[in-house]
């Protein structure tokens, strides 16, 4: 029979320790309230001045970035959950951008109650908090929070953890399977739609339950669905509108691995030690280049990094090998998470295979750290079988943590204030 005040406790303990976040995120960004239009943000404004009609902010504008007249790019892709998101925006919230600002900081909210709720299904204690709480306060997460234009990367960060929340469910439980595919279906359908990395994630989320789960194989084609429905979708709305799609690169399979292995060690490296770099705030928050280029270590071709890659490689194997012969489904859950930031720097290498890929990515696409970070958190935190860890590690692990989220949120805070002094400096007090 269940423990009713137990499950209260529970509760009780989630809600307590998620609002004392939340009022820390409030208190980090709030001056970011101020904060006006910038970047692709002003040339979406300028591209649908002249519509006035919720249908056509959202349904009539569902592939918005292949008909663009202003800063036109991305013509491939087939986004109608952004434009979806930045219709509804712009309907409702016009040109206030103090509405477009505080809506980015609930979205991001809500992406640290998602989290929390999963760290502590994986594993109940003071280790999910601070966890969420340093994720909720990480300097690299700045930009896709405070940027409004990028509202829809938030909501497919929720979708994906959704989806992480489900399968975890899925293969810790043997009832009610059917509810859990339909879910994850659900949520990796409307993250497709709206970030295309999502599509790659639902192919491996697919080959992780097909292997898992083989009696279930015939639920798991819902999943292995999704990017067909997304691609189905996108080739049928390029007949009825054709634009003008062009693919220009001259990298081969060698320089985009090279390129993917380069951005995966920055965001490594930049997560952890994001204030040895110079951070610049005009219309992007941006790293300074010339900084990125002169971190050597982290270069595939020198000598350490090479043993590192081989001994990476060595562990995977062998532990690819041992849990598939142990059918180890936590381990193989962490593994999923953590393959999900392969998928994601290379289809941001492929997204943006320029001469100057790497540059571009690390320097000035700096939002993109934060949907990898969440899943470094995830895996991580499902590797460690919590219960062997010793009482004093625990505290001394998340004294560290807390210590780790004072820091980035006094620098983000910092960053926010920063950059709504100069917008007050050069538009006086209302700088809308």
């Amino acid at each position: 029979m269940l423990d009713i005040s137990k499950i209260k406790s529970i509760k009780a303990f989630r809600w307590i320790n998620y609002t004392i976040i939340f009022f820390l995120i409030f208190i980090v960004y709030s001056s970011s309230l101020l904060h006006r239009p910038r970047g692709d943000q002003v040339f979406y404004l300028a591209e649908v001045a002249q519509k006035s009609s919720l249908w056509d902010l959202t349904i009539g504008s569902m592939d918005l970035n292949r008909h663009r007249k202003f800063d036109a790019g991305d013509q491939i892709l087939f986004r109608p959950g952004v434009y979806l998101i930045l219709g509804v925006e712009k309907y409702f919230f016009g040109y206030n951008a103090i509405y477009w600002q505080a809506l980015g900081i609930i979205l991001h909210a809500v992406v640290i109650w998602v989290l929390l709720d999963l760290l502590l299904l994986i594993h109940f204690g003071w280790e999910a908090v601070c966890a969420s709480a340093l994720f909720a306060l990480l300097f690299v997460n700045i930009e896709m929070v405070i940027w409004h234009h990028i509202h829809s990367y938030l909501f497919s960060v929720i979708c994906i953890l959704m989806v992480l929340k489900h399968v975890y469910l899925l293969i810790n439980k043997t009832d009610k399977f059917q509810k859990h595919y339909l879910s994850i279906s659900m949520w990796l359908l409307l993250g497709a739609f709206t970030f295309e990395v999502v599509n790659g994630i639902a192919l491996l989320v697919g080959i992780f339950l097909w292997k898992l789960k083989p009696q279930q194989r015939q639920w798991t084609l819902l999943i292995f669905g999704v990017p067909c429905v997304y691609l189905l979708a996108s080739f049928l709305n390029y007949y009825l509108h054709p634009c003008s799609i062009s693919l220009q690169t001259h990298k081969n399979i060698g320089a985009f691995l090279h390129d993917g292995l380069i951005i995966l060690a920055n965001w490594l490296y930049i997560g952890l030690f994001p204030f040895e770099l110079q951070w610049l705030y005009g219309e992007r928050t941006v790293i300074a280049p010339h900084q990125l280029t002169s971190i050597k270590p982290l270069h595939v071709y020198s000598f350490p990094t090479a043993i590192a890659l081989g001994f990476i490689c060595t562990y995977v194997f062998t532990y690819l090998k041992y849990a598939w012969r142990l059918n180890n489904p936590r381990k193989w859950f962490a593994l999923m998470v953590l393959s999900f930031t392969v998928i994601l720097a290379t289809f941001i290498d492929i997204g943006r295979a320029g001469e100057h890929l790497v540059l571009e990515v690390l320097s000035m696409n700096t939002y993109y750290m934060y949907i990898f970070w969440i899943l470094i958190f995830v895996s991580l935190y499902t590797l460690v079988d919590w219960r062997l860890v010793r009482k004093e590690v625990k505290v001394s692990l998340c004294i560290f943590m807390m210590t780790f989220m004072i820091i980035n949120g006094y620098n983000v805070s910092r960053a926010n204030d920063w950059r709504t002094e100069e917008i007050i400096k050069v538009n006086g007090a209302n700088p809308h």
